[in-house]
């Protein structure tokens, strides 16, 4: 889940849920970015998905971002954006995944770039 919502003006996010959903049609500009905890080893992945739960299912990756993880003793920091037309009930759902071989945090206070996840309506579809 997300910890914080700064502000929302359509009632697109609720604290127990994973996911903003559309409340009105249109077009949306998507952002994510994530700050894995520092470890060397392996890849990490990061994707934005529409209408899906499972992160295997390719067909509704709307975004994508891998990376080696990031060496000496640094954090490894992912972003994804994209602009994509919704209607009212689509979810857009953020999916991290990661190969160090045992289990990593994600910072979300106290660190300059933090975890963020949001959605902005750019205008109505027509």
């Amino acid at each position: 889940t997300w910890p914080t919502e700064v502000f929302d003006t359509d009632g697109m996010y609720t604290a127990t849920s994973d996911t903003i959903t559309a409340q009105t049609a249109g077009i949306y500009q998507v952002n994510v970015t994530v700050e894995f905890a520092a470890n060397a080893t392996g890849f990490r992945v990061l994707s934005l998905c529409k209408n899906t739960v499972l992160p295997t299912d390719g067909t509704k990756r709307i975004s994508s971002n891998v990376a080696q993880a990031a060496q000496g003793g640094a954090n490894t920091v992912l972003s994804c954006s994209c602009i994509i037309s919704l209607v009212p009930t689509d979810t857009i759902k953020v999916h991290v995944y990661q190969t160090s071989g045992g289990a990593l945090n994600v910072a979300s206070t106290g660190s300059p770039l933090q975890t963020t996840f949001s959605m902005a309506m750019l205008g109505a579809t027509s």
